[in-house]
């Protein structure tokens, strides 16, 4: 009160004390009921404001800079207005500057007060230019702009960029250029900050000429510069061109690209999929700039869309700050590429998800045809009380118009009522396409009318819902009335207008319409379009007017041709037109022979024309080429669910015709559904898969619901227990039944469904019977299967190759071969089943042989399968010259567009030898899928060709192709052999990110590639993480810890195998062996090698016999070992004598020795080890003569001994050395190091040991070649090429040598590293003076 008080005393005495003109006293008047106004919300003042306090221009703004809320600015406006403060320039720029920040001020406000300044400056101005145009209030801006023209201002550069902005957005090109010639006037043409919002906003209107030039005319250019101009030429989707001046930028300007440049040019490359420049940018960078948010998002965004989706999970897991550009983002690349699990399991991490991403993830279930997900995560988006926009319903309304499924469309239009979502020109158009293909056109022309801006898109919904609902003429009334508003058509537009043509029969009417579109609207005309005017002129009659047609057309492109072809074939059977039936048949024969519909097609021309014997011909020469008849299907809407089969069930009919006034409504024009009055309304999204809703089905008696609901979430036992409460089970409850029990390999419940069967009288068809053999087969249970197959009445072809492929499958290929000879006709499966069989049961030669019986065979023809199993059988011999007569029947017959008959021939063709052949068809292949992809790797790393190997995995996860558990486990497989540890990790990375879980058999790769390069401890943690173990990971667990120097651990391990009940394998107690063999454990060796036979009823194999060899040598117990060598029933191999060699090797048994030796030279005399064994044994002992005697056979034989290397991988970089090697850059830093430390090791007490060098030369020259061996160069460069501490790994492709052992245990404790090395044999790791083996290896 005292403020107003204050105030109303103030004003009184400034009007009766001074003399105004009128003007001036109605402003003082305005300003004082103004202030009152605003003053009565005020409780109270600053303490600093007083009625002793003295208002200034300063202490305004001070006041004004403290203030944080509106509240206080209104109290500090009241005194700025009290004090006549009101017009100073100061406090009010100050004020309204306040009023126009979004975070604090209020825009109405801010208005008020612009009101009542009687004079406002420029920067007043610019500063409600700059807060309306923020605002989104574009009209304001211009009308506020013209204003401050009106009354005599002069605008300058921080006026004109938030004018041309709203001009810009706008799109009003007139008051654009207007602006701009006023701009010329001012002088402002060429001030940078003015020239780049111009160009903004000639982007904004599509006027690339303009921006164009604007930009050559510029005399100086700033970042801000490149960047609009790049940004405008993306905006009107000039990518090209944005991206040239990106270029351009990086080589004339000085100014170099900022985050914005990147993101704008990454737009282009995402646009135009340049993956190559995205790559660039993204190097330049990681070489120039940080990796921002946007960057981030923007380099995310384009690797994901162009389908490098690895490398965009990469950015993505790399991201120090997510936000929900970049999910949003990554989902949406996933959903694009069909990585529908992948897109929702990082949809449910993500903890941003707002109506963008909601939508991203419905759209993308529509988009892959899984409606039912996408309904589900709508439900699941309205629980999160998260409300959909237009492009949520929009997706939504997509796939109930494929579907047809009109109560939910009707419910979703609910929806959109209810939460007020406007029904625009987009929304609208989903509706009518929705309601027009549910076959309510009246809803359609509803929405239609109520549409306030109709575009394109919404008449051509309305004009083809017409059409596609029989009223021709109607659309084509819409159609003119579409011209007469100045709406032009698209090509969609022509389908719907085309098609009324053809349904109402207006040929004249469609001959023109389709000229127009050329001649009238530059639109070219589609297959779309060629094949409604076909079908125009073959509805008519007009055959050869049609044929004529199609000839004219370009026939370059046969998926143009084929369809045109069919339609014309159609109407031959329309009209009866048997000679052009069968030349139109015959050309779409040459081109497609696959396809059933065209021999269909004919057999039906045939039988209205009464050539039975011709129809006949064709269905024999359907089964010849393996096509199959693609079933008829028909779905029925019933309240709000979808039935949909192949044929009308009489359970239904029943449930139907319970519920009663009779209408009949024809389906698919031989079906009859009766219904008896309108389907109750039922409230549609409360599905749901609990026992709750099933409880309600069981009780309204909808069983078969009740049933595929416990089906599919594998409760069979549950399902088959309603069979007992349904009087009659149709054949398609049992066929559904039968069905999940194949799929799950329910033995016990399909066997219950069979005893049911035929408990209820119930009459099994030749369907069923089928089905049953099926069942048991897969199941493994071929004695059922085959009586089944006994008890037939009847059976057809289709029961005799389900029991024929069950016993090859099986491998039981005597039986097999028993019922191919007496089937009375054979089909390709037929052959490609029991061919298969005998390339899977390693006996290629004899399905050759039946391939050639098959060719022989006039009545048979090969297909894309028999020819893959030829090639199979081929690799598996392996014979180049049989696969490549394959390859030239393939070519001969055009059975080479296929990509499983590639695929083959990819694998034939490594498989042999011949891996140059092999790529050469992998990469003429136009569509790889993971089968090929992983056979190429494969075959790549058989062949030794590890780079190339690794390569093609690398393009495979960047292609978009999801590789399986074979790929991940070859590629492991390889990076275990050649020891890439690095890169298997990535892959174990990759494994994790695309939700490959721990009960992949992929898992048991990763135990086995982590144990063989070296680290032990990830191996057990992946086998730790595996839910149930297979043999092979615990086999390779075992192994690793023996080769690692833990024996006991690695028994441990087996102890507990032994407690799993997991059946052992001969290759486990290979692991077993060895580790006892590595720990010198003799006698508990033996224990295990006798059980093999006596406790776990296994054969002993050679691998087991060496291993009991080693394990005895290595301990001097010869006899022993010679009596197991003796006592064995077969000839001992070479690595059982390799073994007894190098236990005479460590103790000295010369005799021994030279009898494995011997032996050795028989099987194997081309094996350097051999004779480098023999020759230390013989040196060790002194016997120089008998080590040249060694040489010197080596000599005659061209025996060459294998160079010793050891190499080290340091920064992602291998490094290898071989003896003395002095070709390393390093190699003086090396060898000064080794002279520092060879004094060290021997002060720590270090002896050479001499006895293995192989050269009768002084001792002093001895100690020299010891001093240069790969292995010490390997450890001494990775020591002085690593920071103190860190583990050194080290590996080498032959035994470690006992001096190197000896002198690296001593650099370890002086170094105080550890030092891990790998030899051929098994891993030493060298800590604190001491190696894991117990100098026991």
């Amino acid at each position: 009160m005292f403020v107003t008080n204050l105030y109303h005393w103030s004003s009184l005495k400034i009007l009766t004390s001074t003399k105004l003109n009128t003007s001036h006293s109605h402003n003082i008047f305005r300003s004082y009921n103004f202030v009152s106004r605003c003053s009565s919300c005020a409780s109270h003042l600053f303490s600093t404001f007083s009625c002793k306090t003295s208002l200034n221009e300063q202490s305004c703004v001070q006041y004004i800079q403290r203030c944080g809320t509106l509240n206080q600015l209104k109290q500090i406006q009241t005194q700025i207005f009290m004090a006549g403060l009101h017009q100073s320039r100061g406090p009010i720029n100050k004020l309204m500057a306040f009023c126009t920040d979004p975070s604090l001020g209020n825009m109405g406000y801010a208005e008020k007060i612009f009101d009542f300044i009687q004079e406002p400056s420029l920067f007043i101005y610019n500063v409600m230019l700059k807060a309306l145009a923020k605002q989104g209030s574009f009209k304001r801006v211009v009308w506020l702009f013209n204003r401050l023209r009106v009354v005599g201002l002069w605008p300058d550069n921080f006026t004109y960029p938030y004018v041309l902005k709203a001009i810009g957005s706008l799109g009003d090109v007139q008051e654009g250029r207007k602006v701009h010639g006023i701009v010329i006037k001012t002088g402002l043409e060429f001030d940078t900050y003015v020239c780049n919002s111009l160009i903004d906003m000639y982007a904004q209107l599509g006027e690339v000429q303009f921006f164009t030039k604007l930009f050559e005319e510029m005399p100086q250019r700033d970042s801000v510069s490149w960047n609009v101009m790049i940004s405008a030429y993306v905006k009107c989707r000039r990518f090209g061109d944005a991206i040239d001046l990106f270029r351009c930028m990086r080589v004339e300007s000085k100014e170099k690209p900022t985050e914005a440049t990147i993101v704008s040019t990454l737009s282009a490359c995402t646009a135009l999929k340049d993956i190559e420049l995205g790559k660039d940018i993204h190097d330049y960078v990681r070489n120039n700039l940080d990796f921002t948010v946007r960057i981030n998002n923007a380099l995310l965004d384009m690797y994901a869309k162009c389908g490098f989706l690895i490398d965009a999970r990469k950015i993505f897991d790399e991201m120090p700050m997510k936000n929900v550009i970049c999910w949003t983002s990554l989902v949406s690349g996933y959903v694009h590429y069909n990585k529908l699990d992948e897109a929702r399991e990082l949809f449910e991490r993500s903890p941003f998800k707002d109506v963008v991403l909601w939508t991203v993830m419905i759209n993308g279930y529509v988009q892959h045809n899984c409606f039912d997900e996408a309904i589900s995560l709508f439900q699941e988006m309205q629980r999160q009380r998260v409300k959909a926009d237009r492009f949520t319903v929009v997706s939504l309304l997509t796939g109930c118009a494929q579907l047809g499924v009109l109560e939910q469309g009707k419910w979703i239009h609910g929806y959109i009522n209810e939460h007020g979502i406007k029904i625009d020109a987009v929304v609208g158009t989903a509706l009518i396409e929705m309601y027009g293909k549910c076959g309510c056109i009246d809803e359609s022309l509803e929405i239609f009318k109520g549409i306030r801006d109709k575009d394109t898109a919404s008449w051509t919904s309305i004009i083809c819902g017409l059409a596609m609902n029989g009223q021709a003429n109607k659309a084509l009334e819409f159609f003119s009335e579409m011209k007469r508003v100045g709406i032009n058509p698209d090509y969609i537009t022509f389908i719907g207008v085309l098609s009324a043509c053809s349904h109402a029969g207006l040929v004249e009417d469609g001959r023109q319409y389709f000229n127009s579109m050329t001649t009238l609207y530059n639109i070219e005309p589609k297959l779309e379009h060629y094949g409604c005017l076909i079908d125009l002129f073959g509805r008519a009659g007009l055959l050869h007017e049609a044929e004529g047609f199609i000839e004219k057309i370009p026939n370059d492109n046969i998926e143009t041709i084929v369809p045109l072809y069919g339609a014309l074939l159609s109407a031959c059977r329309i009209h009866g037109n048997v000679e052009m039936g069968e030349r139109v048949a015959r050309r779409l024969a040459d081109i497609e022979s696959s396809d059933s519909s065209v021999h269909m097609l004919l057999a039906n021309i045939y039988a209205s024309a009464d050539r039975w014997e011709d129809m006949t011909k064709v269905r024999r020469n359907m089964n010849n080429l393996g096509v199959r008849k693609v079933p008829g299907c028909s779905s029925v809407e019933i309240n709000s669910f979808r039935c949909e089969n192949t044929r009308m069930k009489k359970s239904l009919l029943r449930s139907i015709e319970k519920s009663a006034p009779r209408v009949q409504i024809p389906i698919a024009s031989s079906c009859v559904l009766i219904m008896t009055r309108p389907l109750p309304q039922k409230t549609f999204f409360k599905f749901n898969a609990k026992d709750g809703l099933i409880s309600r089905l069981c009780g309204d008696k909808r069983y078969k619901e009740a049933m595929d609901i416990l089906c599919n979430q594998k409760r069979l036992t549950e399902a088959l227990q309603l069979l007992t409460h349904i009087e009659r089970p149709s054949a398609l409850i049992y066929s559904t039944l039968l069905q999940h029990c194949l799929q799950q390999r329910a033995l016990e419940e399909g066997r219950l469904v069979h005893d049911h069967i035929r408990g209820s009288g119930f009459v099994p068809g030749l369907f069923m019977y089928n089905r049953f053999i099926d069942m048991y087969a897969k199941c493994g249970c071929l004695q059922d299967a085959q009586k089944v197959f006994d008890e037939m009445p009847d059976r057809d072809l289709c029961s005799w190759n389900t029991i024929l492929s069950g016993y090859a499958k099986a491998g039981q290929l005597d039986e097999a071969r028993r019922l191919f000879d007496e089937m009375p006709e054979r089909d390709n499966f037929s052959w490609s089943s029991l061919m298969s069989g005998y390339v899977r049961q390693h006996r290629p030669k004899e399905a050759l042989e039946l391939y050639r019986m098959m060719q022989r065979n006039q009545i048979s023809k090969s297909n894309k399968f028999t020819v893959s199993s030829a090639l199979a059988a081929s690799a598996a011999m392996p014979s180049l010259r049989l696969g490549k007569e394959i390859h030239g029947y393939i070519m001969r017959t055009g059975l080479d567009s296929d990509e499983i008959v590639w695929s083959a021939l990819t694998d034939m063709y490594g498989k042999c030898g011949s891996i140059k052949d092999a790529r050469c068809i992998f990469d003429k292949m136009e569509e790889r899928d993971v089968v090929s992809w992983t056979a190429m790797i494969d075959r790549c790393f058989e062949d030794g060709t590890r780079e190339e190997g690794f390569a093609l995995f690398s393009k495979l996860m960047s292609s978009g192709t999801r590789p399986n558990d074979f790929t991940f486990a070859g590629v492991l497989n390889a990076c275990a052999d050649h020891v890439a540890e690095e890169l298997g990790k990535q892959v174990h990375g990759y494994m994790t990110r695309v939700g490959f879980g721990p009960f992949s058999f992929a898992a048991s790769a990763l135990v086995h590639m982590y144990c063989k390069c070296g680290n032990i401890e990830n191996a057990k943690r992946v086998f730790n993480g595996m839910p149930k173990p297979d043999i092979v990971s615990w086999t390779s667990l075992i192994v690793g810890y023996a080769q690692h120097g833990q024996p006991k651990e690695a028994l441990k391990i087996f102890e507990l195998l032994l407690e799993s009940g997991i059946k052992l394998d001969h290759v486990t107690f290979v692991g077993v062996l060895s580790a006892c063999t590595h720990a010198g454990l003799v006698d508990e060796g033996l224990a295990y090698f006798h059980s093999i036979k006596t406790k776990h009823k296994l054969k002993h194999t050679a691998d087991h016999y060496a291993c009991i060899v080693d394990l005895l040598a290595r301990a001097g117990r010869f006899e022993e070992a010679e009596k197991i060598i003796n006592d064995m029933p077969g000839k001992p191999d070479k690595y059982l004598w390799a073994s007894l060699l190098g236990g005479c090797r460590i103790h000295g048994n010369i005799e021994l020795a030279k009898r494995a030796a011997e032996a050795l030279f028989k099987i194997e005399p081309e094996n350097p080890a051999t004779y480098v064994t023999l020759a230390n044994i013989y040196a060790t002992a002194g016997m120089w003569s008998e080590v040249a005697k060694v040489r010197k056979i080596m000599d005659e034989r061209r025996v060459v001994k294998k160079p010793g290397l050891s190499w080290i991988e340091i920064k992602r970089e291998t490094y290898v050395f071989t003896v003395g090697d002095e070709s390393h850059p390093k190699y003086n830093e090396i060898r000064e190091f080794l002279k520092k430390i060879s004094k060290r090791i021997r002060e720590e007490g270090y002896v050479p040991n001499t006895n293995f060098v192989l050269h009768d030369v002084e001792e002093e020259q001895k100690e020299q070649n010891l001093s240069y061996h790969s292995e010490k160069l390997a450890v001494a460069f990775g020591i002085i090429s690593t920071p103190p501490g860190t583990p050194i790994k080290v590996f080498k492709n032959l035994r470690t040598c006992v001096d190197c052992h000896t002198a690296i245990k001593f650099i370890s404790k002086i170094v105080k590293r550890k030092i891990i090395v790998r030899d051929s044999n098994r891993f030493h790791c060298f800590e604190n003076g001491s190696c894991s083996c117990g100098d026991y290896w």
